[in-house]
């Protein structure tokens, strides 16, 4: 039950990031959702841009980690995360001659939110050899002394 409400905190979370960012301006006053549509149709936008550009691909890749989490897969969901978060990075080896604006970072969260899985996931597995496993050790250890 834990783990369920757990899970609909974070695919919730993550969801809420991404929409926000749509409305958030990302590049001069260009909001989200006009940087989405320019990103996958290579329109060109103030002199910028010309044919499709590979960060937009984050975007399938956080839907995939997205989907991949509702249906209890977390694991695979966090890697879908991670490759989510480096194809958004991309933006960020043009310098800082882009003025990337807080809806960019916005966006950028919700994937490294979904990539978090990976840490949540194994913190849990951590916690599930828990104290019972730890027991038996400090008891294998007491056992050995004279």
């Amino acid at each position: 039950m834990y783990l369920r409400v757990k899970r609909r905190w974070l695919l919730g979370t993550v969801c809420l990031i991404y929409v926000s960012s749509f409305l958030l301006p990302v590049y001069r006053a260009a909001p989200g959702w006009f940087a989405f549509i320019v990103t996958l149709t290579g329109l060109r936008f103030e002199g910028q841009g010309s044919g499709f550009s590979p960060v937009w691909l984050a975007n399938p890749a956080l839907w995939i980690g997205v989907v991949l989490l509702a249906t209890g897969r977390a694991g695979a969901a966090g890697f879908a995360g991670v490759v989510a978060v480096l194809l958004a990075l991309l933006p960020m080896l043009h310098g800082p001659e882009e003025h990337l604006l807080i809806g960019y970072y916005a966006w950028l969260l919700s994937m490294a939110v979904l990539a978090s899985t990976l840490v949540i996931r194994r913190d849990q597995a951590d916690q599930s050899a828990g104290p019972e496993s730890q027991d038996a050790d400090t008891e294998d250890v007491v056992r050995q002394k004279p």
